[in-house]
């Protein structure tokens, strides 16, 4: 007989952790807007995130990037800069990080 795992283990803590970095991101985003343009935040996460999960990628021994899939995923990066993270970026410097957490957190409804 097997035991179903109770709400706190199964379900409970994995969310409450990407509640936890998630909203972060916004907190962070909000300090970082204190000293520089919202263009410039963004790039400057891109640009550290991708050489980190480029060489995550080759330490896992990832297979390389068709040249399809290197178009498409460049198309991806160039939405996600300029109209998600980048919007959310421009967005923070009217309305605060706890709200703007908020309105990204109903997405997914």
């Amino acid at each position: 007989m097997r035991s179903v795992p109770s709400a706190f283990g199964g379900t409970a803590v994995p969310l409450a952790v990407t509640w936890l970095v998630w909203g972060t991101t916004y907190l962070a985003i909000a300090f970082g807007l204190r000293g520089t343009e919202p263009p410039t935040l963004s790039s400057v996460r891109f640009l550290t995130a991708g050489p980190l999960l480029w060489g995550l990628a080759e330490r896992r021994h990832e297979p390389r990037l068709t040249p399809l899939r290197r178009r498409r995923a460049t198309l991806v990066g160039v939405l996600l800069f300029s109209v998600g993270m980048g919007g959310v970026a421009l967005a923070e410097e009217y309305v605060d990080s706890g709200t703007t957490a908020l309105f990204i957190a109903t997405v997914p409804l």
